[in-house]
């Protein structure tokens, strides 16, 4: 089974590849400055940031193509998928989530 969540789970990158769980990244929007959770140094550069701010950050979901890509590999080698995001009320991950599922083949 292949695993797929986003970068609001925690999880870095390389926790991810230990734990062989797929990342699609979310982009935070700060500032007018574009984050992508992904290592532990953009983890901390991005809390920096928030510590000095009095602007709530934004994020922008993913799109669906970014989805599609793990779909289609898990596809291709016979694996299920299983999807962990968060809930539709609080994001659009889920919805461009579903959009790919639709979309694979």
């Amino acid at each position: 089974m292949v695993i797929i969540t986003d970068s609001s789970s925690g999880i870095d990158i390389e926790e991810a590849k230990g734990l062989d769980i797929e990342i699609v990244p979310l982009v935070i929007t700060m500032n007018g400055e574009n984050f992508i959770q992904e290592t532990p140094s953009q983890i901390d550069y991005f809390y920096s940031k928030l510590e000095t701010t009095n602007n709530l950050p934004v994020t922008s979901r993913p799109s669906p193509e970014n989805y599609l890509k793990f779909y289609d590999k898990a596809e291709s080698i016979g694996e299920d998928v299983l999807v962990l995001t968060l809930s539709h009320g609080l994001s659009g991950t889920y919805e461009s989530a579903m959009v790919a599922r639709n979309m694979s083949s």
